[in-house]
């Protein structure tokens, strides 16, 4: 097998979109969890919108014509953020997760950014022995929380809008050092949900939906991150 790496095209997207569909799965029923990708439809939407933003690298793996394997990388923010990455099932084992992981790297770090984040499934040791290998390091533990509709919902948690903007970045910054500002933008640009809670007449909290978002909360003096 003679693998070449080029960025993803649009025709790209179906087989790519299949793949990480197929290798999430596999690797999720394996241990008893579910996939982050519920539908091939859903990760061929995700690879598609992906694919379309300047700001985001993507990256194909290649067996002559046939897809193989995607890595994406998007520089919305301070740190650039990585995934989801995956590789045809039956190309696993021989470097092809490697070269996609170096050559999005590669490419953050020609565009000044130096600081790369990615998520990491923790029964997933394959993948964890990649990126350890390749010189990330752990920094925090997280949990994936499914909402519940138990509780009514707070009159103060509305919808985020740009106008937000500052005042969640404000709290960002105050939490992981850093600004993603950007990530707010596209994200809610492409459709997936975003929200704020409000006290006393400003922003005290925020979530970006999906297993593509993340959270900040000020509780008092206390701030709280997922």
């Amino acid at each position: 097998m003679s693998i070449d790496l080029r960025p993803v095209r649009p025709e790209d997207v179906p087989e790519l979109g299949r793949i990480c569909y197929e290798a999430f799965k596999d690797i999720s029923e394996r241990h008893g969890f579910e996939s982050d990708f519920a539908t091939v439809e859903f990760a061929q939407l995700v690879a598609g919108m992906l694919v379309q933003q300047e700001d985001v690298y993507s990256l194909g793996a290649f067996d002559g014509d046939a897809p193989m394997g995607s890595n994406y990388i998007n520089m919305w923010g301070d740190a650039a953020g990585l995934g989801p990455i995956s590789v045809d099932l039956g190309a696993q084992g021989q470097g092809i997760g490697r070269a996609l992981m170096q050559g999005v790297v590669e490419h953050a770090r020609s565009r000044g950014h130096d600081m790369v984040r990615l998520c990491q499934d923790s029964f997933n040791m394959q993948s964890l022995a990649l990126y350890a290998s390749l010189g990330f390091e752990v920094k925090e533990p997280l949990s994936y929380l499914h909402l519940s509709d138990a509780n009514p919902v707070d009159a103060n948690f509305r919808p985020a809008s740009e106008a937000d903007f500052d005042a969640m970045d404000e709290l960002c910054r105050a939490v992981y050092r850093i600004s993603r500002k950007g990530e707010y933008a596209a994200l809610l640009s492409l459709g997936f949900p975003g929200f704020v809670l409000e006290r006393g007449g400003h922003v005290s909290g925020y979530i970006m939906g999906t297993a593509m978002g993340h959270g900040v909360r000020r509780r008092s003096m206390t701030w709280w991150r997922c």
